[in-house]
């Protein structure tokens, strides 16, 4: 019997190669006349964000740049750019970059029309007011934010990391050009593509997983795990970019839909913590938390394994489903991510309020595994 479900994806895709080219004609058709652009500050650098605003100065609209993302953003920032809107009438957000860039371009089109703070926004279903019209542009195929109704914020007051759910903040279109991520270091490529993968993954054994976003979720563990290592190896192979950018958006639209994990639960405490990107933190959390949680649902690692390509007719089914752990951990070493925690000098001395951070958070609702606040502790032990 089929569970009931709803399924929900409002952002339309452009996909293909040069389709960067497109994006003047694209925010003139959605009625924009004067946008902000959000990128990061090495980003607006390249000669490709150049030609970009290029193309929006040729459909005759205004734009100014915000670029003073230096990492992950946090509300500081929100509010800094949040400022920017309010000097000019914008009527709409352009975010290009990686899922940094594209979550501050979220939580800014939400300011641009909610008035307050954006800490006042951080929860589920608290924005009011429809945002600014919102294009995004991926630059790296990890986060999938270009599709999901999450904008992830650090409270550095808190210390720690929250985010804007709702469903009004997906962006109204996402342009996914192939040829931004020839752009990028193989370690960015590397870290970011564990991440799409892990999304993919966690959607795919979520709680809330159903017939559509498994579809979704196998497919982009398919083309993610088929791929990494050549666009790793050789950032200009467009295949394998496209591909990766493919599977990464496919990733994001089966996780909006079911939600993530353990994976994610404790790799926000842990950069919150020691000020570790999302992606290398999620990297190197990702196959001891799956071996948690193995037992408790091994079907699911067995189709997993399957659909990395491993081999597991005729064998047992907990040895079947041991297969994904075992291809996870290959892959990892493959591509250059760490295998513990302590080569990122991370120490054991938060790891009690770590893991109580991560048993409370919204990811760890979808965990297939119920988890107390001990055998967090021993996953991050186990990954130390």
């Amino acid at each position: 019997m089929i569970n009931d479900f709803s399924f929900f994806l409002s952002t339309r895709i452009i996909f293909g190669v040069n389709t960067a080219e497109k994006v003047g004609q694209e925010a003139l058709e959605m009625g924009l006349s004067n946008i902000l652009v959000v990128t990061d500050e090495g980003f607006s650098k390249v000669p490709i964000f150049e030609r970009i605003i290029g193309r929006i100065s040729d459909a005759g609209i205004s734009c100014r740049v915000f670029n003073k993302l230096k990492g992950e953003p946090d509300t500081e920032i929100v509010e800094e750019g949040a400022a920017s809107i309010r000097e000019a009438e914008t009527d709409g957000i352009l975010g290009i970059g990686g899922g940094s860039s594209m979550d501050l371009a979220k939580a800014l089109s939400v300011l641009g029309t909610n008035k307050g703070r954006v800490d006042e926004y951080m929860g589920v279903n608290l924005v009011r007011e429809p945002p600014l019209p919102l294009i995004v542009m991926p630059t790296t195929a990890g986060s999938g934010s270009e599709v999901t109704r999450v904008a992830v914020l650090t409270d550095h007051k808190k210390n720690l990391k929250d985010a804007i759910v709702s469903n009004l903040i997906p962006p109204k279109a996402a342009i996914l050009d192939p040829g931004f991520l020839a752009t990028l270091p193989s370690r960015v490529i590397a870290e970011t593509g564990i991440d799409a993968l892990s999304h993919a993954i966690e959607a795919f054994y979520s709680l809330g997983s159903n017939p559509i976003s498994d579809i979704l979720a196998k497919d982009a563990i398919r083309r993610i795990s088929s791929n990494l290592r050549a666009l790793v190896a050789n950032p200009q192979n467009l295949a394998a970019a496209g591909n990766m950018a493919l599977g990464s958006m496919l990733a994001g639209a089966a996780f909006l839909n079911t939600g993530v994990g353990n994976v994610h639960a404790l790799a926000h405490s842990l950069g919150a913590h020691y000020h570790i990107s999302h992606a290398l933190s999620v990297a190197v959390l990702l196959p001891y938390v799956m071996e948690h949680n193995l037992n408790a649902c091994m079907e699911r690692f067995v189709e997993m394994a399957a659909a990395m390509g491993t081999t597991v007719e005729g064998l047992p089914l907990r040895e079947a489903a041991r297969k994904a752990v075992e291809e996870i951990r290959c892959l990892l070493a493959d591509v250059g991510i760490p295998k513990k925690m302590s080569e990122l000098q991370v120490t054991d001395v938060h790891f009690k309020e770590m893991a109580a951070e991560a048993a409370k958070s919204v990811p760890a609702l979808s965990n297939p595994r119920r988890c107390t606040v001990e055998e967090l502790v021993d996953v991050y032990q186990k990954a130390l």
